[in-house]
């Protein structure tokens, strides 16, 4: 890893820190830093600062750090009663 690649790297891991711990206090995602952040690792990607792996597991340890568990089991969705999901949506009742 050259000093470039590593100097992107560490502060794309603060500006994801940074974001996860407004997202965690505020419990909503500012739109306009999350597509910030998403350009800077394009062009981290596109520059070749950066590969995919790399960005995945950079995604993750920020993610640890702030919310304690990995990106992919925070953000799967939790099916709690999967029954319904047997019956056609037709014919499901509405609730609520």
């Amino acid at each position: 890893m050259n000093t470039t690649s590593s100097a992107y790297q560490h502060h794309l891991k603060g500006l994801l820190v940074e974001h996860y711990h407004e997202q965690r206090s505020a419990k909503k995602i500012h739109p306009q830093k999350a597509y910030h952040i998403q350009g800077f690792m394009e062009a981290g990607l596109l520059l070749g600062s950066i590969d995919k792996p790399t960005l995945e597991q950079l995604i993750d340890l920020a993610h640890q750090e702030v919310f304690d568990c990995p990106y992919q089991a925070r953000h799967q969705p939790k099916v709690e009663n999967t029954s319904l999901l047997d019956i056609p949506t037709w014919l499901r009742r509405k609730t609520g």
